[in-house]
């Protein structure tokens, strides 16, 4: 992670300290790095519903897409899950 990018995680970290550096990543990158856009959606509580879902106090992103890759699998490998027309290739 780069400096800036770490620089920018840290300014909204100072304002909401109980959030993890993984879920800060996240929104910003959804705002496009605007840490004061961000900031008035957290003020506001008006997040995306995906950002909302997401657990707050993720230390890192990579934690986001392990378990995102894992879901992913194990609803398509899973062969109750091949029953249904919506996992199915």
């Amino acid at each position: 992670m780069s400096v800036e990018r770490l620089s920018l995680i840290s300014q909204v970290e100072d304002l909401f300290p109980d959030f993890g550096k993984g879920f800060i990543d996240i929104c910003l990158e959804q705002f496009n790095d605007n840490v004061e856009k961000l900031i008035h959606h957290l003020l506001e509580d008006s997040l995306p519903e995906q950002l909302k879902s997401l657990d707050h106090s993720m230390k890192s992103r990579s934690t986001f897409f392990f378990f995102s890759f894992f879901f992913f699998f194990s609803l398509h490998l899973n062969p109750f899950f091949k029953q249904f027309s919506f996992f199915t290739a």
